[in-house]
């Protein structure tokens, strides 16, 4: 081989081992088929399934927060009834107290007036028949 040659090879002989690479490489590249196209679907379908599932979580936890917050309300609201109904039972407390009270002082006057009425009744009756009049006590002392 001459110079020339052996030259045009030299620099020639990087070219083609590039070449050869190049369509070495360029030729394991497949198309995608079906089975390729199937799985990337796949793929899209959990992650948009995981996406829902998220959002899905989400609107729980919002509503698990509206029925804490409903429930706080609810107590806030059973402690004001009761301590509404302490108040109240505490001035129906009193009330019947007074009313007992009063009613006992009335049924007090009601037996010194029965016991008047009872003496002059017995007196009238005394009189009307014409028995001698017993002194009671009472009017024995005064």
């Amino acid at each position: 081989m001459t110079k020339p040659t052996v030259a045009f090879f030299k620099n020639i002989f990087p070219v083609i081992i590039a070449l050869v690479f190049y369509v070495a490489v360029s030729g394991c590249q497949k198309e995608e088929g079906t089975m390729e196209n199937a799985g990337k679907k796949i793929d899209q379908g959990i992650e948009k399934t995981a996406e829902v599932i998220k959002q899905a979580g989400e609107k729980i936890g919002e509503g698990t927060e509206a029925v804490k917050d409903a429930g706080v309300k609810v107590g806030e609201k059973v402690e004001e009834g009761w301590e509404t109904t302490k108040e109240k039972s505490a001035e129906g407390l009193a009330a019947a107290k007074d009313a007992g009270v009063v009613m006992g002082e009335k049924v007090e006057e009601g037996w010194e007036a029965t016991k008047e009425k009872s003496a002059e009744g017995v007196e009238a009756t005394k009189d009307a028949l014409g028995l001698p009049v017993q002194k009671t006590e009472e009017q024995t002392q005064q």
